[in-house]
């Protein structure tokens, strides 16, 4: 089986005195686990997009650790030491490497039809690859559903930080980094699109999304509803589930990059996707932006989600 492995500065494996994320050394692999049907989860410490040093590598430890252990051989990913802006994008040229190593890592991957993939632990720009991956496997037959207090929906010229983190979903639709556009063969159609609990745009995000009608779903429809989400979906297409922890109310749940207020509490987000899970065909899913800092690691509802939401047993 396939796998990824970070290539990070030092040796800071669950050791918590470590404050500085970039001194990290954390394994990222695939493997398979039984779930009923074989699933594919890929840790992927893609962090890069962020465009700065992050914590990120504290969540993926964390996630880890509560998860049942896979084997096989590994693959580098690598962190930028250098996220000063020398294009429109932070660490672009990192991003590209990583890029370039997933899509081979998925491509030989021996995935039946049915299986879904699961993406844990990076930044929303991990998501670039897996989600391009499966939209050109499935020949544009593929939902999204994005899980964000963000829509990442801006261009290079108008993100405000150059991270491009906040860039993805406008690449995954066509329109983004000129050197990151190869890795989206067939671009996302508008309408294959649904935002979920999205509520801190920037205007050129507004902008596009008026243009595109995009469809949107506030978070008092899915806090009142744990079957909002899945009634908006049609049963004979796919989904991909884009779950950024920051979906989360950053008040209560402030373990993300970006916390934002008002948002959906743990509960109802666990509910809207075990309801999508029981009623609609998966093709996958991801949890992206968890990052705690050492010392505010909420392990309880990580594990909540990984096995209210996410399906995914716990290894004890």
């Amino acid at each position: 089986m396939v796998g990824l492995k970070a290539a990070n500065r030092g040796l800071g494996d669950k050791d918590e005195s470590f404050s500085d994320p970039s001194t990290f050394w954390l394994p990222r692999e695939m493997f398979r686990i039984k779930l009923g049907s074989l699933v594919s989860i890929l840790f992927n410490g893609e962090c890069n997009g962020v465009g700065r040093i992050n914590f990120i590598p504290y969540g993926l430890q964390a996630i880890r650790e509560i998860l049942p252990e896979g084997d096989g051989p590994f693959t580098e990913l690598a962190l930028s030491s250098d996220f000063s802006p020398t294009s429109s994008v932070n660490a672009l040229p990192t991003l590209i490497q990583n890029a370039t190593i997933l899509q081979c890592v998925l491509s030989n991957l021996a995935l039946e039809r049915d299986d879904p993939l699961i993406n844990l632990g990076g930044d929303c720009g991990s998501e670039l690859v897996p989600i391009a991956w499966l939209n050109e496997r499935l020949n544009g037959q593929l939902q999204v559903v994005w899980f964000d207090a963000h829509a990442d929906l801006n261009l290079p010229r108008t993100s405000p930080g150059g991270g491009f983190h906040g860039m993805v979903l406008r690449t995954l639709c066509g329109e983004g980094p000129v050197d990151l556009e190869p890795f989206v063969p067939r671009p996302l159609h508008p309408s294959q699109i649904t935002l979920a609990g999205v509520r801190d745009l920037d205007n050129e995000e507004v902008r596009y999304i008026a243009c595109r009608a995009l469809r949107q779903l506030p978070v008092q429809a899915i806090n009142e509803s744990p079957d909002a989400v899945a009634n908006v979906l049609d049963p004979d297409i796919p989904v991909y589930l884009h779950v950024d922890y920051d979906v989360l109310d950053g008040d209560s749940y402030p373990q993300s990059t970006y916390p934002s207020p008002h948002g959906l509490s743990v509960h109802s987000l666990s509910r809207a996707l075990a309801c999508v899970r029981n009623t609609r065909r998966v093709a996958g899913m991801s949890l992206t932006e968890y990052a705690p800092q050492p010392a505010q690691r909420d392990t309880p509802i990580l594990r909540q989600l990984l096995t209210e939401g996410f399906g995914i047993p716990m290894k004890f």
